[in-house]
């Protein structure tokens, strides 16, 4: 934030400040689906990627603690796998979010699937999921809507954006 404070995202499901002048952490939510990435709007508001979601977070009553969790899109699959993550997060000069997920890797397609089933993604081997979106760079409008933006990653756990706002993602084990 601008005063220099830190917001972090732990995977348990909670997220903190940090002032650094102070050393002093204050938890602002908790409860969350593995969250992993976070903008920090003010502080009280952030988005956060969890695994199934890209929250708004919002102090309200300014109590210092989240009491409004709104999901801004939660249009990709999920099947429970342990390598679905939902990875960090950045915003364009448009307001667009762009947020990477981890991919299940293919094999047999759980009972309790949430999201559009790809049937070409059933496979056994190479890192392929049989849910869209998974292996994926979404893009998510300020209004929520997603569209897939960039294919063909494992688990892309690093975007950045730069000055001239160009996307960059690295990703690990990719095909």
């Amino acid at each position: 934030l601008p005063d220099g404070t830190l917001a972090a995202v732990f995977d348990h499901g909670e997220v903190y400040f940090y002032e650094p002048a102070s050393h002093h952490w204050e938890r602002f939510a908790e409860g969350l689906h593995t969250p992993m990435g976070v903008i920090a709007v003010s502080r009280r508001e952030l988005i956060v990627t969890q695994r199934a979601e890209l929250t708004r977070l919002v102090d309200r009553r300014g109590t210092g603690r989240a009491d409004l969790f709104r999901s801004i899109c939660d249009g990709w699959g999920l099947t429970g796998n342990y390598d679905e993550f939902t990875f960090n997060v950045v915003r364009d000069r448009e307001g667009n979010f762009y947020v990477p997920l981890g991919s299940s890797g293919g094999g047999a397609l759980p009972k309790d699937v949430r999201g559009t089933v790809n049937r070409a993604g059933i496979v056994r081997g190479g890192h392929i999921s049989p849910i869209l979106y998974r292996g994926w760079i979404v893009r998510i409008s300020p209004d929520g809507k997603l569209t897939g933006w960039a294919s063909g990653f494992r688990e892309p756990n690093g975007i950045g954006i730069d000055p001239e706002g160009r996307i960059f993602a690295t990703d690990n084990q990719g095909d």
